[in-house]
């Protein structure tokens, strides 16, 4: 896959801090990503960063994957080019979480690491509530999406 001059870098990962697997959902909803046994996380507990190829905006198309693509948007002076992440050729254990319209445990926040450059923060996910053992981590995307089949949906 070739990618123009705007490419930044790969981002980096903050670590992944707890035990998690990758399974498969047994809803039809594809892979996910859960709570290990005995793993207990408390709420406001950093697990993971996304990871991705950080493009400039200007460079993401509609034949794009827009599943695995985050819109690193922060407060930007005029004329800045804005940035974000696609997660979908190069990717780590965030890109498995799931979605989920109003029952999400997970949440996205925006940090500065090792940098204090705006345009590139990193996405960190945090425990929202506190997450017991063998518990899906699902987050809410922040739109409504089409035929979606959370668990809320789905009801």
């Amino acid at each position: 896959k070739k990618h123009s001059k705007t490419v930044a870098h790969i981002s980096e990962t903050v670590g992944v801090r707890f035990n998690f697997e990758v399974f498969r959902t047994s809803d039809g909803r594809g892979w996910g990503i859960r709570t290990r046994e005995n793993e207990h996380i408390e709420q406001g507990s950093i697990l993971f960063s996304y990871a991705g190829l950080i493009l400039q905006d200007s460079d993401i198309t509609d034949s794009m994957d827009s599943r695995y693509v985050l819109n690193l948007a922060t407060k930007q002076a005029k004329g800045d080019a804005s940035f974000s992440i696609d997660g979908k050729d190069y990717r780590n254990i965030a890109s498995f979480m799931n979605h989920t319209c109003c029952e999400e445990n997970v949440q996205a926040s925006r940090i500065l690491c090792n940098h204090f450059d705006l345009r590139f923060p990193f996405i960190v996910f945090k425990a929202k509530t506190n997450i017991p053992p063998q518990t899906e981590l699902c987050w809410n995307y922040g739109e409504k999406l089409q035929n979606c089949i959370c668990s809320f949906c789905s009801r």
